[in-house]
This record gives C-alpha cells, sequence and structure tokens, in this order.
C-alpha cells in the first residue's frame, strides 16, 4: 500500500488514472481526456496522499509487530 501511494503521488493521479483507463477502457470514447477522469470520477485529489499515510502507518505496525515478536522473552 506504501508503494503503490508512493507511485500514485509522483507519478500524479490524473496521469496514473489515464493510463490505467487507456489499458482497460473503463471510460468509454476518450471521457477521460476531455473532462478528466479525477473530476469525471469525483476522486479527492488528496487521495494519494492518504494511501501513502496508510501504507506508512501499516508498515510500521506490521514493523513493530514484527520487532516485538522476534525480541526474546525473559521468563
Amino acid at each position: 500500500m506504501l508503494a503503490l501511494g508512493v507511485l500514485l503521488w509522483s507519478a500524479g493521479l490524473e496521469a496514473s488514472l489515464t493510463v490505467w483507463n487507456d489499458q482497460t477502457a473503463l471510460l468509454p470514447w476518450g471521457l477521460h481526456r476531455i473532462l478528466g477522469i479525477v473530476t469525471y470520477l469525483d476522486i479527492p485529489p488528496e487521495l494519494p496522499a492518504g494511501i501513502t499515510v496508510t501504507g506508512a502507518a501499516l508498515t510500521l505496525l506490521g514493523l513493530a509487530g514484527q520487532l516485538s515478536r522476534s525480541s526474546p522473552t525473559a521468563s
């Protein structure tokens, strides 16, 4: 999730979704190029930042859980 967020943020949400739509043809007749896919689908432009923050938080939680699991316990 972190890598996807960084990729979308660095490439730009509009450009990323336009490339994806060119390959899958979700919006017909070039509507994504005329209207802008983010505007047409009412996707919030801050979505890549939210995905990146969520991915970073999940990564940190996973690392903390792994470190606490692998540390030896004293009995």
